[in-house]
């Protein structure tokens, strides 16, 4: 399938978002600070490295890949097959609309943690 310019654009930016959210986050962060990372049932707040931002931004990122392979390639699959009525459009714009929801998620993430932190540090 050709794509455009501006989607090819698109594309490389939602699945770049995450990876540069995580690093400007994790860039506030002094080194020595630790975040949340996990609660016990007592109610422990287990700390953590601020790198470990990255982990999420790499799922994420992964995601909106195979979104856009899904994307790029949907001239490949068979759609009527798989989902009864399905139109190749659709599937576009659903693909498209998953991106952005885990893009949105990403800098929703970076942003609370950095807020916390900052909260916490000054």
């Amino acid at each position: 399938m050709k794509i455009s310019m501006p989607m090819l654009l698109f594309w490389v930016a939602i699945v770049l978002v995450p990876i540069v959210v995580s690093i400007a986050a994790i860039g506030i962060v002094p080194n020595d600070q630790s975040i949340p990372m996990r609660w016990d049932e007592p109610g422990l707040v287990h700390g953590g490295s601020p790198t470990k931002i990255m982990i999420i931004a790499m799922v994420l990122a992964t995601a909106n890949t195979f979104l856009a392979a899904g994307y790029l390639f949907n001239n490949n699959l068979d759609l009527p097959d798989l989902i009864h009525g399905a139109d190749k459009r659709n599937y576009r714009i659903i693909c498209i609309a998953g991106a952005l929801v885990c893009a949105s998620f990403a800098i929703i993430v970076a942003v609370s943690w950095s807020q916390a932190l900052i909260a916490t540090t000054y």
